[in-house]
């Protein structure tokens, strides 16, 4: 409990008040809007979305955006599954063909 309390003690409070404190912050915001153009590059997006984090109403619903929209990737290798079909079914009527012949 002696836990706890000190967690949420005035010197806590008084730390992130002082500039070490704001340095701290500032370094852990830094590191999540990184991790989020990260995210947001992998998925095929502008990487530059994930500094949406900064605007406090957009932030809660960039997850959900990620979770939910069509990712550009994904559309891309849907494109190239359907050309991979098409590639295996000319093959094939080329095979046919030199058979026949």
């Amino acid at each position: 409990m002696e836990f706890v309390n000190k967690i949420f003690s005035q010197d806590l409070a008084g730390f992130f008040q002082s500039s070490t404190g704001y340095a701290v912050i500032a370094a852990v915001a830094l590191l999540y809007a990184f991790a989020f153009c990260r995210i947001f590059a992998k998925a095929g997006f502008n990487p530059l979305l994930g500094l949406l984090v900064f605007v406090p109403p957009v932030m809660f619903f960039l997850p959900l955006y990620l979770a939910f929209a069509p990712w550009p990737q994904d559309r891309e290798l849907k494109g190239l599954r359907r050309m991979k079909k098409q590639v295996y079914k000319a093959n094939e009527k080329h095979e046919r063909y030199d058979k026949a012949a």
